[in-house]
């Protein structure tokens, strides 16, 4: 974006699944993975793209309950589409079950329902946002900048809340493709 600034014209609307911005961090206690592994791209990226660009965070992903015990009730369904869903999902759950977590978490395929399912966001915010670029505990987090630049133009839309409902009827429509 830095050696394209006119690349930003071309764009619509970029969606993106990273970052959080109450300290809940994955990969580290703090930082959201996507986010930490390259702070820098991704403060260009968020400042570059301003209000072109929707986040889904971690938090919101975290969030967004459906049971372990659900999901798993799916596994019997014989599409391929579910089964490949089940695959590549495999290695987390059990991980995620290893670690006592009771509820199922997708971030890409929740980042697919808020991209192509309108009303499954329930609650949004916008923010300027910047990258910590220099912490000791807190490089590759969030950071919420209103108070540097409170252009309309510049907030990155945040999605705070995503409807399960919606989130599970995306899942199950999976189940004979």
């Amino acid at each position: 974006m830095r050696a394209f600034p006119d690349f930003v014209d071309n764009l619509k609307e970029v969606f993106i699944m990273g970052g959080n911005y109450t300290a809940l961090g994955n990969s580290t206690k703090r930082p959201e993975f996507n986010i930490h592994v390259d702070p820098e791209a991704a403060d260009i990226v968020f400042r570059g793209l301003g209000d072109k660009c929707t986040l889904l965070p971690w938090e919101t992903c975290r969030s967004t309950k459906i049971t372990l015990s659900w999901k798993e009730s799916l596994e019997k369904c014989s599409g391929q589409a579910m089964k490949f869903l089940h695959a590549i999902e495999a290695p987390l759950t059990s991980k995620k079950k290893a670690m006592g977590f009771d509820n199922f978490v997708s971030s890409d395929v929740l980042l697919a329902v808020v991209l192509t399912s309108g009303d499954a966001v329930v609650r949004d915010v916008r923010h300027h946002l910047g990258v910590e670029l220099a912490g000791t505990y807190t490089r590759g987090q969030l950071v919420v900048l209103d108070h540097v630049d409170d252009r309309a133009t510049s907030k990155v839309r945040i999605v705070q809340e995503v409807s399960a409902q919606k989130y599970m009827e995306a899942i199950e429509a999976l189940k004979h493709l």
